[in-house]
């Protein structure tokens, strides 16, 4: 996964695949939030970043999809998609992701645009035996203000996925927001455990919740025309997310969920399913906390 936060210029990125395998859960009405907005600061630089969700219909879903030279990948195999996306600022660099995933979390595509000190796009669209992977920049100033579908200068390729792989059900790190809407994390010791690939070997991954714990909360709640403030404090489950090579004979493992790669903590509400705060080490930062600033309903 390209990292969320880029500071001085600087932006840490690997292509990340998870995969996990779980039935299909509808959705409560406790867990229809529509757009998470976070923030948080470190050495008088703030982050920003916004999480959407969103129920599509497969139809709509396959007219978004790109199509690539060797056709279509996966597709939605019901009558429904989930569609998730990420704005991100720092620095002054924008960055917006777009993430397809069929509703057992198996990830169709995910696309990113990255505007600021420099312009470009990414598509990464998911195969049973491959990933296509796209990259396109601008060409002269005529072209930034085209859109990135326009832009020339381009490189592509397919990076295939290991065949013990292949079976499994891959799935992007942002989907673990899905993940934590279909899945209850209830007490200390609940843990979900998936997948994932990268081209120096797939990882397995453990989302464990660790210790309920009490935190400050300072937030804006909107939905039906209302909106009201919460302040104060609440209970939550501390996730912890550990990773480890699949591989017996690969000792290392990097795992980048919202840009973040050791000691991630997810701060998390089993009663509404939100992730109010997230923690852990950032690339060229060190520690960084954003928390909940406003959730859409």
């Amino acid at each position: 996964m390209i990292s969320w936060f880029r500071v001085s210029g600087v932006m840490s990125a690997s292509l990340l695949l998870s995969a996990v395998a779980f039935a299909d859960v509808p959705l409560s009405e406790t867990q229809d939030w529509k757009l998470l907005h976070y923030s948080g600061s470190k050495f008088l630089i703030s982050l920003d970043a916004t999480v959407g969700f969103s129920m599509l219909s497969a139809e709509d879903a396959k007219k978004q999809l790109y199509v690539t030279d060797q056709g279509n990948g996966y597709l939605p195999k019901g009558e429904k998609a989930i569609l998730l996306t990420t704005e991100s600022s720092v620095l002054g660099n924008h960055s917006s992701f777009k993430t397809w995933l069929d509703t057992d979390m198996r990830a169709l595509e995910r696309s990113a645009i990255y505007s600021g000190r420099k312009d470009w796009a990414r598509v990464y669209r998911y195969f049973p035996d491959k990933v296509y992977g796209l990259k396109a920049k601008p060409v002269g100033k005529a072209e930034k203000s085209l859109p990135w579908s326009q832009w020339t200068n381009r490189s592509e390729g397919y990076f295939p996925v290991e065949k013990n792989s292949q079976a499994l059900v891959l799935t992007e790190p942002m989907g673990l927001f899905y993940l934590l809407r279909i899945s209850e994390f209830k007490e200390p010791g609940d843990l979900r455990t998936f997948y994932v690939y990268d081209r120096d070997g797939t990882l397995v991954v453990n989302l464990r919740a660790e210790a309920k714990e009490t935190i400050k909360v300072d937030y804006v709640s909107k939905g039906a025309g209302k909106e009201k403030r919460v302040k104060g404090k609440m209970e939550i489950l501390r996730l912890t997310v550990d990773a480890k090579p699949l591989s017996a004979d690969k000792k290392e493992a990097e795992f980048d969920f919202m840009g973040y790669k050791d000691s991630i903590n997810v701060f998390y509400d089993p009663l509404t399913r939100i992730v109010f705060r997230v923690n852990g080490s950032v690339d060229y930062v060190g520690n960084v906390e954003i928390n909940l600033e406003e959730v859409t309903y």
